[in-house]
This record gives C-alpha cells, structure tokens and sequence, in this order.
C-alpha cells in the first residue's frame, strides 16, 4: 500500500520556440509550502553530488587539436536526451511524495518519474547523464569499426542532458563519435532517449550551450539575441524601484554568461552584480513576485 501522498500544485513554464498556448514545461511546485514541502523535507545528504565541468573545456579542447593537429579541420556537433528527468523512474515509496492535484478535472497525479521542480531531481538525473559522457568518452573510431586505424578516444561534454562533440575532421572520426554518442544514450536511458530534433550535423560554428563557437576563427561569443535579452533586462531592472527575484535570477544569469566569453571579467561581472541589487531596491517584500 502507498502512504498518504504529499499533493502539490502543478505549474507550467515555456519552452524555446515553441507557442506556450500549444505546449509547455510542466513544473511540479515541490517548494510548496514553504516549510512543509517536499523540497524542504527531502533529506540532502542523500542526494548524490552534482558537478558540471566549466564550459572553457570545450575552448580548451579546441585550441588543443589545432596545436597538435594544425591544418585539419575542427567540427563540432551537439546532442540531446529527450525529456531527460521523465526517463529516470522513482521508487514506489518515494512517488507518493510527488503527488499533483488538478482542481479543473478533481485529478490527483503521482509522478513516477523524475519530476522537474524537485531538489534532488537534477543530481540524480546528472548520475545517468554522466554514465553517457563516460561511454562516449571511452570509445574510439577502431573500437566501433576495427577496419579504422584510429584508436584515440572521443572528446564529449555535457551539461544536464546537452552533449557537445568536438573532433577533428579526419577519415571515419566524425560519422563514429557521432554514432558513440547515440549509442550511449540508448544503452543508458533507452531507446526514447535520443533526441533528433536536437541532433546537428558536423559543423565549423555551431550554436551550443547558450553560445557561438567558430572554430575556424577560433571564437567564442554571445550570440546576439542574448546580447539584446541581457540588456532589456538591465533596462527593465533600471527602470523599476523594485524586482522580483525571478527577475533578478534572469538578468545575473545573463551577466554570467558574458563572463565566461570575457577572460578577466569577473571583477566586471561582480560590479554588474553590486550594481543591480543598488538600482532594483531589492526587499524581502519582493521576493515571493
């Protein structure tokens, strides 16, 4: 028998390019009510750890192959797990803690998956996503064609359920790491896991994790419809007394991503910090908005 389900609130939030009124990222308010939640119920100490390598391995690894390789071209192609979180099912005994009410329909929804807005959801998750990289990582063009005489091992990158390859253009590389990188998905999560929508093909400059890699100039950049979104948002903050933190969180997260295309600017990103609590009076009154 199931005990008594903990029924939180639903909530939706939008997804990239897509009309909010046909689709969205359904969130569970897990943080509901303050106190008493099941986020704050959730014991920490036994949520795995969870740690992202800092994006600059990408540049790193790029700068690499074209001092040890120079002349070869570099590619880059990007991967995605689809749904992520809803492949990862719950215990019985934990599903209770993850119950939904919707009042339109007197439903009451227990999650048997990974739900988004639960505290331990990414950690968890991040356990089976690194299991992906690894195995990518571990591979090489002869290890899955023994007809290849190339025997060094594949570069992946990931970040929540994102992957990014980097490799240079040589006979067989590109079609085996690519071919590494579903396989991995489908041995870890399964065969719903790959996203192909999501999948690109080799590329020279390439749009992943939020920002524009070149590697024939040997660039990386914000894009600039995020340049135009970070300085709306600092507009909007200027021009307001107050914020939420929602708000604030956007605009930070911005800033933050400037940082890591400007060597040297974390003093600069900093002030930006300092610099947005001074204008946006921000209070304790404002920060349940």
């Amino acid at each position: 028998m199931w005990p008594e389900p903990h029924i939180r609130p639903f909530g939706c939030g939008p997804k990239a390019c897509v009309d909010p009124a046909l689709d969205a990222r359904v969130i569970h308010d897990l943080s509901f009510p303050i106190g008493a939640s099941t986020n704050d119920m959730s014991d920490q100490t036994m949520i795995p750890d969870l740690s992202y390598t800092h994006v600059d391995a990408i540049a790193r690894h790029i700068l690499a192959i074209r001092r040890d390789q120079p002349g070869k071209t570099i590619c880059l192609m990007k991967g995605d797990v689809k749904t992520a979180f809803r492949l990862v099912p719950v215990h019985h005994d934990t599903s209770t803690r993850f119950a939904g009410h919707i009042p339109e329909l007197d439903l009451v929804v227990i999650d048997l998956c990974l739900p988004f807005g639960w505290t331990g959801s990414p950690a968890q998750y991040g356990q089976f996503g690194g299991a992906i990289k690894f195995l990518v990582r571990r591979e090489s063009p002869r290890s899955l064609n023994p007809m290849l005489c190339d025997s060094e091992t594949f570069f992946c990158f990931d970040w929540v359920n994102d992957y990014v390859l980097v490799e240079p253009e040589t006979p067989g590389r590109l079609e085996t790491c690519a071919a590494a990188l579903r396989l991995a998905m489908l041995a870890v999560l399964g065969p719903r896991s790959v996203n192909e929508k999501k999948f690109t093909s080799w590329k020279t400059t390439l749009v992943a994790l939020g920002l524009q890699w070149d590697t024939e100039a040997m660039t990386v950049s914000m894009p600039e419809d995020k340049i135009h979104t970070a300085i709306l948002r600092l507009q909007a903050i200027k021009k307001n007394k107050q914020t939420s933190r929602q708000e604030l969180a956007k605009l930070l997260g911005s800033l933050r991503h400037k940082n890591n295309t400007n060597n040297g600017s974390a003093a600069r990103l900093g002030m930006c910090c300092m610099a947005a609590f001074e204008v946006c009076h921000f209070s304790p009154t404002c920060q349940s908005r």
